[in-house]
């Protein structure tokens, strides 16, 4: 398979997966699709953006779970440093094919900031929204 095959078949199952959010009552976020406990989130918050971000994996490649759960917590540390609230997560694939990666919904984040952390903790993608709560997959 050739590097451009495989990033589609990266990006299509980024676009399949399951991006859970913890917030006071549990949602599930889907690329493309509008989310009403997003946009309720986001006005509850006075925001009009938000960012669901991981550290987990970095190029989509797995690695060990301790690795995994430092680079977690210095993102988190980067984004609460910056100010953002963030509500935890969990992006899941649908089929199990995937292990669980624990993630973040940054609220507020504009899209540049959003990007700019993805590209540090060596991301292939992530979701954004505006103030339409609509998630879009955006490459790194």
């Amino acid at each position: 398979m050739n590097a451009q095959a495989t990033q589609s078949s990266l990006l299509d199952a980024y676009r399949a997966a399951l991006y859970e959010v913890d917030g006071q009552t549990r949602f599930v976020l889907r690329v493309d699709r509008v989310s009403e406990p997003l946009r309720e989130l986001c006005q509850a918050h006075g925001v009009s953006s938000a960012a669901y971000l991981t550290a987990f994996n970095p190029g989509s490649q797995r690695v060990s779970d301790a690795t995994n759960r430092l680079a977690q917590q210095r993102l988190v540390a980067c984004i609460e440093a910056d100010g953002w609230p963030v509500v935890s997560g969990r992006s899941l694939a649908p089929d199990g094919g995937w292990p669980p990666e624990d993630s973040i919904l940054v609220l507020g984040i504009p899209q540049h900031q959003a990007l700019d952390m993805g590209r540090r903790f060596e991301q292939a993608a992530i979701l954004w929204s505006d103030k339409d709560a609509v998630p879009r997959l955006l490459e790194c």
